[in-house]
C-alpha cells in the first residue's frame, strides 16, 4: 500500500510541476493570442516595408510620386492587409514624401518577455496598437 502512496505522491508532484511550468511559460511569453498578434503585425510591417521600397524605387526611376499603390505594382498583394484583406492606406504628403497606414493588433516590442521575439526592420517601424501611420521620405536624409 505504501508503494501506491509513493506513486500517487510522485504523480501529484509531477502534475504540480507541469502546471507551474506552463504558468511560468505563459507569463514569460505572454498568452498565445498576444504572440499571434505580434506575428501578424510583423507580417504587416514586412508588407509596409516592401511597399515603402516599391514607392522609393518608382520615385527613383520616374521622378514622380505614385498617386495610388496600384500604380506602384498593380498585381501585388503586398498592399493588402494579411488579415482583413483590405488595402493599406497610402497618401502622398509632399513632393518627395508619403504616408502608409495600417491597423495593428498590438504595440510593437523590441523583444517579448521571453527574449524570443525581436522586432523586425528597426526602430523606425515601431508602432502602437490600433491605427498608425508611417510618414516617409522617398530620399534618404543624407541627400
Amino acid at each position: 500500500m505504501s508503494e501506491r502512496k509513493g506513486v500517487r505522491a510522485l504523480a501529484a508532484g509531477v502534475t504540480v510541476a507541469m502546471v507551474i511550468a506552463v504558468a511560468l511559460g505563459l507569463w514569460a511569453m505572454g498568452p498565445p493570442s498576444h504572440q499571434r498578434a505580434l506575428r501578424l503585425d510583423s507580417a504587416r510591417v514586412g508588407q509596409i516595408y516592401s511597399l515603402h521600397s516599391m514607392v522609393v524605387l518608382r520615385y527613383a526611376t520616374k521622378k514622380t510620386m505614385p498617386s495610388t499603390l496600384a500604380e506602384v505594382d498593380p498585381n501585388s498583394v503586398d498592399w493588402l492587409d494579411p488579415v482583413s484583406g483590405q488595402p493599406f492606406e497610402y497618401s502622398v504628403t509632399g513632393p518627395e514624401s508619403f504616408r502608409l497606414c495600417a491597423t495593428f493588433d498590438a504595440a510593437s516590442e523590441d523583444t517579448d518577455r521571453s527574449g524570443l521575439y525581436v522586432f523586425p526592420r528597426g526602430a523606425e517601424w515601431k508602432h502602437p496598437a490600433g491605427r498608425f501611420c508611417f510618414d516617409r521620405p522617398v530620399k534618404p536624409a543624407t541627400e
